[in-house]
């Protein structure tokens, strides 16, 4: 319902062309996968009334300096579980920031967690997924919060949100997540329950096959949905670059850019 499988596939690609010295010291499974990419989502799912309101301010502009926060505490004390982490966060964020204007040009007459699942669909075809069995049934250690991932974020949420109850916020938020993934049933504020199932069809529009001009952040594009995905993909392993450059070699002009970084921010 927020394109998870898209991110899950994108996550797996990153990994894969990840410098040999870093993928040799990433532990991790698929269900793990899954666990590091429900983290913004998850809140969606703690409580239909959340006074805390930490989805809607997870999910803003402002998930971006949590990435950078999150980079500024690994540039101490690295962690390679906490590495893996950080990346999700970089792969939720893009994907979502560049998905959603796709699908409100191809698909808008859905809404948009109708399209999601729809992409999602698609993208499971294509890699011989079987998205037809719900998630913590095919993954049952995944939509788990780990210590490690509390301790990368417990302080920033309270710089940043000035909410210092992260831990049990998110470990609740997880049960739940996982419940919902294991029948897709949950009561969402503006979400119709038959929206948060996989379809069993889909509009072929999503794929644009004959590749029709349009425009995503004042770049005009002829992209076919295969071809944006690499785009997207291409951005996204651009960003970790510039990370990986200033986690290791402590080259911070990249990172700067690419996360558009106040000049006088000391990092």
């Amino acid at each position: 319902m927020n394109a998870l499988i898209l991110k899950y596939f994108c996550f797996k690609k990153l990994i894969d062309k990840e410098p040999e010295l870093i993928k040799e010291k990433l532990e991790y499974d698929d269900s793990l996968l899954f666990s590091l990419l429900s983290f913004k989502q998850s809140a969606m799912f703690y409580s239909k009334k959340d006074k805390y309101d930490i989805y809607n301010k997870l999910n803003n502009e402002s998930f971006i300096d949590l990435i950078i926060e999150s980079a500024i505490n690994l540039s101490k004390e690295n962690d390679y579980n906490q590495l893996l982490f950080l990346y999700s966060f970089v792969i939720d964020y893009y994907v979502d920031y560049y998905i959603t204007p796709y699908l409100s040009t191809f698909a808008k007459d859905y809404s948009l967690c109708e399209a999601c699942n729809m992409l999602d669909s698609i993208v499971a075809n294509q890699n011989e997924f079987n998205i037809s069995i719900p998630l913590s049934k095919q993954f049952k250690d995944a939509f788990k919060y780990y210590d490690y991932m509390d301790d990368l974020i417990h302080l920033i949420m309270i710089k940043l949100y000035d909410f210092f109850g992260s831990t049990n916020y998110f470990k609740i938020a997880y049960k739940k997540t996982k419940k919902f993934y294991k029948n897709y049933k949950a009561k969402i504020d503006g979400i119709n329950k038959k929206e948060l199932k996989y379809p069993e069809t889909y509009s072929t529009s999503i794929l644009n096959k004959n590749k029709d001009e349009y425009e995503i952040y004042d770049k005009v594009l002829k992209y076919d949905l295969n071809e944006y995905i690499d785009y997207i993909n291409n951005i996204i392993n651009r960003k970790i670059k510039s990370l990986n450059a200033y986690l290791f070699d402590n080259f911070k002009d990249d990172f700067i850019k690419e996360f558009n970084i106040p000049v006088d921010k000391k990092i």
